[in-house]
C-alpha cells in the first residue's frame, strides 16, 4: 500500500488557512489523521481562529487622575475577585499588585493631588485579594517621603516592562472586560507598564519543539507507528478540505481602537490615522489640533505629542496628506497644511474678499475660497491635489502649491459632508445633505453620475479599490452599493440605527466596514457573491471619528472616550 506524507498535508493545509486569514492555523493545531474527517479538521481550523480574534485597545497619553484611577481599579479589582474561573482569577491576580504600584508611581510623579491622599490610596487599595508585594510593602513603609522616584528599587522597577504570562482564555476575558467598560487610565498603564505576551505565538514555538521531538521519536520507533491511508484518499479528502474553506466567509482580524481622551474643556470633533497608522491627529472643537505617536519613535519635531495652533473655530475635518503633511478644515472657513518635519502651519487656503481678489484677476469669482465652514476633506493620490467640501454648496479642487482653488464644483441643493476620489484620480464623488451622490469630472468639473435614493445626509462615501463600485451611507440607516459604470444601486446593507458615518474597504476589496458614531462597527464579507455579515461590535466611545484598514483584513478604529 503506497504512503502519504501526513506531514506535508498538514503544512500545506495551514499554509492555505494562513493565506485566508485563519491567524492561529499553524502546524499543530490540528492533526490530518484516518480518524479525523475533514468537516471536523475545518470546524477546528475555524474555531481555532475565532479564538485568536480579539480587540487591542491604546490610548493617548491622558495625565493621572487620582479619582479615575480609583474608581477604574476598585471596579476592575472586584471584576478578577468574582471570577468564576478559578485560572483567570489567579493569573489576573498577578496584575493586580503591579497596575497598583504603577498607578501610584504616576501619581507621585506627576504630583497630582496630595501625597497624603496618593498614599491613602495605595493603602486603602492594598488589601482583600491582592498577592503579597514587597514593592508595595516598600512604598508603604516609605510613606510620603519626597525622593521616592529615586530610590534604587523604585527605579528598577520602573526600568522595563512588567512581562505576565496569560492563557488565551484569560487574555480574551481581560481583553473583553477593557472593551465592555471606560478604562482609559488603566488602559494606559497595562500598556506603557505591562507586558503580555500573545499565547499563540509561545504556543506555537512550544508546538515547533513538540513536533520536533516527536520526528526524532519517530525515526526510532518506525514499527510502532500506525499506517498512513492510502495516497488516493488523502489527496481526495485534502481537496475537500481546501473547498470547504474556500467558500468560507473570510475571517476578519483582529480589530485595533486607539481612543483619544475626550474632555470638557477639549472636546474631540474628527480625527485620522496615517498610513502607518503609527500616528493619529484629532482635531477639536477648541480649534486646535493634536498629534500623537502610537510608536516609541518619536514625530519629525522629537516629541511623541504635539498641539498646533492656528484654527479660530471648531476643526471639522482632518486628513493625512499622504507622508508629507497634515490638513484640517475648520469652521472659521480656512484649510491649513501642517508639514510634517515641523507641524508649523505654511499654507492657509481661505476666502479672499471679492473686491481684492477683482483687482488681481478677472476670473475672480472662480478663484475664491470657501465662504462657510468646511466639513470635508480628500486627497487625490495619483496628481497630490486635495478636494475640500463647504457649507456655501461647493466642493474645491486645490494644489498645495496655490493658495486659490483650482477647480469649483458646484451642483448640490444642500451642503455636501463627504469626500472621496476615485484611484485613477479623474473622478470625485461627494454626498450632501440634499440625499444624493454625485461624481464629477475632476478635469472639467461636470457632474457625470447623479445617485439618489437615500433618505437621509450622506455621512461618508469610499470607492472600490477596483473603482468599479461606490458604497454610501447615511442618516438613513442603509449602506448602498452602487455601479459605477451604470449608475445604479446594487446592494442595500442594514447598519442599524444611526446610521453609518464613517466607511472603509479592505486592501483586497472583500470586506466593507461600517460604524456609526456611536460606536457599532460592523463588517461584511463580500467576497462570496453576497454581502454575509462577519462581525458586529459595539465600541464603549462617546464618538467614533475614523477607521480604516491596513494590511488585508486588520481593521483600524479611532475613537473618543471621556
Amino acid at each position: 500500500m503506497s504512503k502519504v506524507d501526513l506531514q506535508g498535508i498538514r503544512q500545506v493545509v495551514c499554509s492555505y488557512l494562513r493565506r485566508r486569514n485563519y491567524t492561529s492555523a499553524h502546524e499543530g493545531t490540528f492533526e490530518v489523521s484516518a480518524e479525523v474527517s475533514v468537516d471536523e479538521m475545518v470546524k477546528r481550523a475555524e474555531l481555532s481562529a475565532r479564538l485568536s480574534q480579539s480587540h487591542v485597545l491604546t490610548v493617548n497619553n491622558a495625565p493621572p487622575d487620582l479619582a479615575a484611577y480609583d474608581q477604574q481599579f476598585s471596579r476592575f479589582k472586584n471584576w478578577v475577585s468574582k471570577l468564576s474561573d478559578d485560572r483567570a482569577r489567579t493569573e489576573l491576580g498577578q496584575l493586580l499588585p503591579l497596575i497598583l504600584s504603577h498607578m501610584y508611581l504616576d501619581l507621585v510623579g506627576a504630583s497630582s493631588g496630595s501625597r497624603v491622599n496618593n498614599y491613602k490610596f495605595l493603602k486603602r487599595h492594598y488589601t482583600g485579594n491582592i498577592s503579597n508585594s514587597n514593592l508595595i510593602e516598600d512604598l508603604l513603609a516609605l510613606g510620603t517621603c519626597s525622593d521616592l522616584l529615586g530610590r534604587p528599587s523604585v527605579e528598577l522597577f520602573r526600568s522595563e516592562k512588567s512581562e505576565v504570562s496569560l492563557a488565551r482564555e484569560t487574555l480574551n476575558q481581560l481583553r473583553a472586560y477593557l472593551i465592555s467598560y471606560e478604562s482609559a487610565q488603566l488602559l494606559q498603564v497595562i500598556g506603557q507598564w505591562i507586558c503580555l505576551p500573545d499565547p499563540s505565538i509561545s504556543g506555537m514555538t512550544a508546538e515547533v519543539d513538540s513536533d520536533n521531538e516527536e520526528g526524532n521519536m519517530s525515526k526510532q520507533n518506525s514499527e510502532a507507528l500506525p499506517e498512513p491511508p492510502e495516497e488516493a484518499n488523502a489527496a481526495k479528502d485534502l481537496a475537500a478540505a481546501l473547498a470547504t474553506v474556500k467558500e468560507s466567509p473570510v475571517q476578519p482580524m483582529p480589530m485595533q481602537a486607539f481612543f483619544v481622551a475626550n474632555s470638557k474643556t477639549k472636546p474631540v470633533a474628527c480625527a485620522s490615522l496615517d498610513d502607518d497608522a503609527s500616528v493619529v491627529a484629532a482635531g477639536l472643537e477648541s480649534g486646535l489640533c493634536e498629534v500623537w505617536s502610537l510608536t516609541p519613535d518619536t514625530l519629525a519635531t522629537g516629541n511623541a505629542h504635539q498641539t498646533l495652533i492656528g484654527h479660530c473655530g471648531p476643526v471639522r475635518a482632518i486628513a493625512w496628506y499622504l507622508d508629507r503633511a497634515l490638513l484640517s478644515s475648520s469652521v472659521d472657513h480656512t484649510i491649513r497644511l501642517w508639514p510634517n518635519e515641523t507641524l508649523n502651519c505654511n499654507a492657509v487656503y481661505r476666502y479672499i474678499n471679492k473686491k481684492i481678489l477683482n483687482c488681481i484677476n478677472k476670473m475672480a469669482p472662480f478663484f475664491r475660497g470657501h465662504n462657510g465652514v468646511v466639513h470635508a476633506l480628500s486627497i487625490c493620490r495619483q496628481n497630490l491635489y486635495f478636494s475640500s467640501a463647504s457649507d456655501d454648496l461647493t466642493l474645491k479642487l486645490w494644489s498645495p502649491e496655490f493658495c486659490h482653488p483650482i477647480r469649483t464644483f458646484a451642483g448640490h441643493m444642500k451642503a455636501p459632508t463627504a469626500l472621496q476620489f476615485h484611484r485613477n484620480g479623474l473622478y470625485l464623488a461627494s454626498g450632501a445633505r440634499d440625499n444624493t451622490v454625485r461624481i464629477w469630472n475632476v478635469s472639467d468639473g461636470r457632474t457625470v453620475r447623479l445617485l439618489s435614493g437615500h433618505e437621509g445626509t450622506i455621512r461618508s462615501v469610499a470607492f472600490h479599490p477596483d473603482g468599479r463600485t461606490l458604497v454610501t451611507a447615511g442618516d438613513d440607516m442603509q449602506v448602498r452599493l452602487w455601479d459605477v459604470g451604470e449608475g445604479r444601486c446594487r446592494a442595500q446593507l442594514n447598519v442599524g440605527p444611526g446610521g453609518a458615518s464613517h466607511l472603509a474597504w479592505s486592501k483586497d476589496g472583500r470586506c466593507l466596514a461600517a460604524a456609526s458614531s456611536s460606536g457599532l462597527v460592523k463588517v461584511w464579507d463580500l467576497g462570496l457573491g453576497e454581502a454575509v455579515l462577519v462581525n458586529s461590535t459595539r465600541l464603549q466611545t462617546t464618538a467614533l471619528l475614523h477607521i480604516r484598514y491596513r494590511l488585508n483584513h486588520s481593521l483600524y478604529v479611532v475613537g473618543a472616550i471621556p
